[in-house]
């Protein structure tokens, strides 16, 4: 059987569980094709670190994902057939992305960034007032900028005051209570 249709094997195994794949199997694809391309039947840790070696420089999170998907469907050819090569340990490529700390605005700084976002020049006079209340809202609500951006008139319950945030982060759903002083500007 042939590296590729291994490859489909495994990737529907995989989906069967609940795994979505996307990036790996563009990642999975492109060595199945390098193998292919050196003629090799069987992965070996050469062809592992070699294949790694030849793609476009990345952060070292990429690389480890890379090399994470790459040894997962080493791992299972192995546990198939022997012939294949034990990949290497995980943590091999190593993938530690450091976040510098989260800076949080003082109370005069965010209200220097609405004021100059009030004063921003506009053919029709809506551009700063939109930009306002966009940072304003984000500021008393905590909520996404994407989340802001979608919102919608029908998105708002003034009786209520409630905003209903329809597509938040990984496609979420929630209801967000506002204060009564944010639901009169809204």
């Amino acid at each position: 059987m042939t590296l590729h249709a291994e490859l489909d094997r495994y990737l529907n195994l995989r989906r069967m569980f609940g795994a979505k794949l996307k990036a790996d199997e563009l990642r999975l694809r492109s060595f199945a094709t390098f193998v292919d391309k050196a003629g090799k039947e069987f992965v070996t840790k050469e062809l592992l670190l070699e294949w790694m070696d030849g793609l476009r420089p990345a952060s070292s999170g990429t690389k480890a994902s890379r090399f994470s998907a790459v040894r997962q469907f080493a791992l299972w050819l192995h546990g198939m057939d022997d012939r294949h090569d034990d990949p290497p340990p995980r943590g091999f490529v190593p993938g530690r992305v450091s976040r510098s700390a989260p800076y949080i605005y003082s109370d005069t700084e965010l209200a220097q960034i609405i004021g100059a976002a009030r004063e921003l020049p506009s053919i029709y006079g809506l551009r700063g007032l939109t930009c306002a209340m966009l940072y304003g809202l984000i500021t008393v609500t905590g909520m996404r900028v994407a989340e802001a951006l979608a919102l919608d008139t029908a998105d708002f319950d003034s009786e209520r005051q409630l905003l209903h945030i329809k597509n938040g982060k990984n496609g979420k759903e929630r209801i967000l209570p506002i204060d009564p002083d944010v639901a009169v500007r809204l």
